[in-house]
């Protein structure tokens, strides 16, 4: 444990554009209150292209009391029937809300977004990142999934959309099918058995104990990006400090 913490970096906005200059598809896993969300906001912030953020949490919502994760400037919709229909395309980060549709439709609702994306980036061709922050909501272990949103995460870099992130606080409910499509994965501290068991069997280390054994006992608001059998830690700034400056 020693010896990693002895390489941790700070997660900088140009750190984060490192690492998607050359990762396709990036998997974010962490508890609640981990500094999940706010390393997705930093993602968001961060991205020099055109970004699409799915908000089923409604964390991101510019008008949360507790501005848990507001990305500057965005433009934010209130449904994903706003976002179709009042599309700002003078924006360059735009936040979808999920947050009050029915589990029911959520799929529906989401393959929707994705299919309206895919045909404006086929059109216009302008490089878009994708963001998406609860994708067990969406693509489940069990049950149906959204197919548009796995096309857009298998294909999507074939007509400019990269880099494509989720983000889940609960891995063992999200389908592998996504989970095999991550070049690399941001891993929070964690607690539970079930959350161990997942995120360890989808990091595909050398020494599966190991790893365990760094999700425990990682201190908070620190994350590992694991990609195939290296290891680098970072620290996460508070959502105050990362966007003091902003």
């Amino acid at each position: 444990m020693v010896a990693i913490l002895e390489t941790i970096k700070e997660l900088t906005p140009d750190e984060i554009r490192k690492i998607t200059d050359e990762f396709h598809t990036l998997g974010v896993v962490g508890e609640k209150g981990s500094g999940k969300s706010v390393l997705g906001a930093m993602f968001g912030a961060a991205a020099p292209v055109r970004t699409f953020v799915f908000d089923m949490l409604g964390v991101y919502n510019p008008d949360n009391k507790f501005k848990t994760a507001v990305i500057p400037g965005m433009a934010y919709y209130p449904s994903p029937e706003s976002f179709i229909q009042n599309y700002d395309k003078t924006a360059k980060k735009h936040v979808i809300s999920f947050e009050n549709v029915e589990l029911d439709n959520l799929v529906q609702a989401v393959d929707m977004v994705c299919e309206f994306i895919i045909d404006k980036v086929k059109k216009d061709g302008i490089e878009t990142e994708i963001i998406a922050d609860e994708a067990a909501d969406f693509v489940p272990e069990a049950g149906k999934i959204s197919n548009k949103f796995h096309i857009l995460t298998k294909n999507g870099r074939n007509w400019g959309i990269r880099p494509v992130i989720f983000l889940t606080q609960r891995p063992q409910s999200v389908t592998k099918k996504i989970f095999e499509l991550a070049d690399g994965n941001f891993l929070f501290g964690q607690l539970g058995e079930n959350t161990l068991d997942r995120t360890v069997s989808m990091t595909n280390t050398r020494d599966p104990d190991e790893m365990r054994t760094l999700l425990r006992e990682l201190p908070p608001r620190h994350v590992l990006f694991v990609h195939k059998n290296e290891i680098q830690p970072y620290k996460i700034p508070t959502y105050k400090n990362a966007f003091k400056q902003r």
